[in-house]
Formats: C-alpha cells, structure tokens, sequence
C-alpha cells in the first residue's frame, strides 16, 4: 500500500511542468524573472508559461507582470490577452503582420526588472527587463 501511495505521488509530481496537450512536441524556453522561473511554450499566435519555482502564496498581480514579460522575452510579440493564475498562465499574442519564430531549440534566460515594484503603481503590464542567456 505504501509503494503505491509514494508512486501515484511521484506520477502526479511528474505532470507539474508538463505541457498542455496544444503545446505537446514544443520546445520551451526557461525565463527566470525577479525570482519567478517559467517554462514558455509558444505555438502559432498563443503561448503558455508555466511558472515552476516554489513561492510561498504568490500574488497573481506580480506573478501575471512576470509571465507577460517572460512570454513577450521569447516569442517578440506583444501578449493581447492573458489569463490562468499563479502557476499556469495562457496568452494570446500580436505580432504585427505574422507569427512569432518558431523555436528551434530551448533556451534559458535569467531576467532583472528595473522596478519590480513600479513604486506603488498598480500598473503590472509595463515591466521592462535586462535579460541575459545563461548557460546550461
């Protein structure tokens, strides 16, 4: 009984970062923002960010600013629309007159905001960022 209990644990530990059945077979990029780590899909004129850092009781105001960063980091385009909450994130993407390149390999950023905090400001979709690939 025990065995069964801790495999059933580790299969559902498996699925935590997995992709949605959409974005199967897509590579994903690796985005760590002001202390939130996403793994980004993108497809066509959508992505997901599935943030896979523990954080004690995020805010999804924050979190949401960090994945719409992250998502705008790798695809180019701009996020049109965004909803999940503060582990899964999907979005929507304008990118002008096309798709976003696909990508053909995963790559990993660390990123730092300028003012994570926007002092005071309630604005959460202007986060500009300095991101810099880090090496596996």
């Amino acid at each position: 009984m025990f065995r069964l209990m801790i495999f059933s644990f580790c299969i559902a530990l498996m699925g935590c970062n997995a992709p949605t059945k959409r974005y199967r077979g897509q590579p994903s990029s690796t985005v760590s923002i002001d202390g939130s780590t996403f793994d980004v899909r993108i497809k066509d004129l959508h992505a997901e960010a599935i943030r896979t850092n523990p954080e004690y009781a995020p805010r999804f105001g924050p979190i949401r600013a960090r994945a719409r960063a992250a998502i705008e980091h790798v695809s180019g385009c701009d996020v049109a629309d965004l909803d999940g909450d503060q582990a899964y994130i999907n979005a929507t993407l304008d990118c002008g007159d096309g798709p976003p390149p696909v990508l053909l390999a995963p790559l990993h950023y660390r990123c730092h905001s300028y003012d994570p905090f926007h002092l005071g400001s309630e604005d959460w979709n202007d986060l500009e960022l300095d991101c810099a690939p880090i090496r596996s």
